[in-house]
């Protein structure tokens, strides 16, 4: 068997190198979400790694250097693990993985262990399995794409069901205090993952054999030119404030933030009075419930250049202007939800009242700032008014 580069090959090796590049700039950014950009990076890594072993495969360059063979099988493991962890980042804003986190690396050391053995076997020998191999697929490869298979559908399951945020439409991604971009790309690599999956379903059930074994890594590859190019081209935090849209950050005064405002023209006694007159305009007039309250309509009822009122939100009240807005959302759902007389009132109804268009942005919201949905907070409290 000679070796052999055709088109598809090259296509697939290039995204390898790509996907390298990009979890090295992911790496070296100190901007964003740091853990987000770490758990990618770890994906784009062990992509790679199975880019090229296809390519290898494919091309019959592993008959020269049969040492190579199975190395790539635990990463296939790390697929499912991997995407799951990267869309919580995004979602949930995880900033590490935790001792419960590392059971889902349990099949790939799983994989690892049973392949041990082979690893230490003389490079004749696995010359003889690869040869026998690209002629017919062994039973155990057959077993173990299953298994990959049902693993990977499991972590599709688990991803929907346990990521709520992931339903969330896109008008109510600020209301649900997630930044829109981080909802698009979240479902993009859900979206990915479920392509990349029937992909590999399809190859099983119709050509499962060394020359089918593309099929996936030209997928991973076109992805990779797209979606995570595009990924890294979005600013973390735009320098400008358009149309009263902040980007949704868990920590806005930090020095990213420090330095947005650092040619501001805002003076200490002018910023004094701005947040008295906005923690009073707020409290007297509840403009909180207002559902299409924006950055620049509140900027205009109070007199206040947006782009100093985004400043003493973030430098004063250590918030952004969507956590700012549903803090008071929530009090008064709160207040709402356990009053005898508004006990008719349905959650959805108290929800609108209070300025949430979805259930699902309230529900999200409400657990944030309380630890328990809505239901629960009304269930557990309203028996003792």
């Amino acid at each position: 068997m000679e070796s052999s580069l055709n088109l598809q090959a090259i296509l697939t090796i290039l995204g390898a190198a790509q996907a390298v590049l990009f979890a090295g700039a992911l790496l070296g950014t100190k901007r964003g979400n740091l853990h987000a950009n770490r758990v990618l990076a770890a994906l784009l890594l062990s992509v790679s790694v199975l880019l090229t072993w296809g390519v290898l495969s494919h091309t019959r360059y592993m008959l020269r250097v049969p040492h190579l063979a199975q190395l790539h099988v635990p990463f296939q493991f790390l697929i499912g693990p991997l995407v799951f962890f990267y869309v919580r980042a995004l979602m949930e804003n995880h900033n590490g993985l935790g001792r419960r986190d590392l059971w889902h690396f349990v099949s790939s050391l799983i994989c690892l262990v049973y392949l041990t053995p082979f690893y230490f076997q003389s490079s004749e020998y696995k010359l003889n399995y690869l040869l026998a191999a690209y002629r017919s697929y062994p039973t155990e490869w057959h077993v173990r794409t299953i298994l990959l298979m049902a693993q990977a559908l499991a972590y599709l399951v688990i991803i929907i069901a346990t990521i709520p945020k992931l339903r969330v439409r896109k008008k109510d991604a600020r209301a649900a205090n997630i930044d829109p971009s981080d909802l698009f790309w979240a479902r993009t690599w859900v979206g990915i993952f479920t392509v990349i999956w029937l992909a590999g379903v399809f190859r099983y059930a119709f050509d499962y054999s060394v020359q089918t074994n593309l099929i996936v890594p030209l997928f991973f590859s076109a992805f990779i030119y797209v979606a995570v190019y595009q990924r890294l081209r979005r600013p973390e935090l735009p320098d400008n404030i358009e149309g009263g849209v902040e980007p949704a950050a868990s920590a806005p005064a930090d020095m990213t933030a420090i330095k947005k405002y650092e040619k501001s023209t805002l003076t200490k006694d002018r910023a004094d009075r701005y947040v008295r007159r906005l923690v009073e305009t707020m409290e007297k007039e509840k403009l909180y419930l207002d559902s299409e309250l924006t950055l620049q309509k509140l900027a205009q009822r109070l007199s206040i250049h947006p782009h100093h009122l985004s400043q003493i939100i973030n430098e004063r009240l250590n918030q952004n202007f969507f956590d700012f807005i549903n803090s008071y959302r929530v009090e008064e759902a709160k207040k709402r939800l356990i009053d005898p007389s508004e006990k008719h009132f349905s959650i959805i109804a108290i929800a609108g009242e209070v300025g949430f268009n979805s259930k699902s942005a309230f529900n999200s919201v409400f657990k944030k700032y309380v630890n328990m949905t809505p239901s629960e907070w009304r269930k557990t409290y309203s028996n003792g008014h």
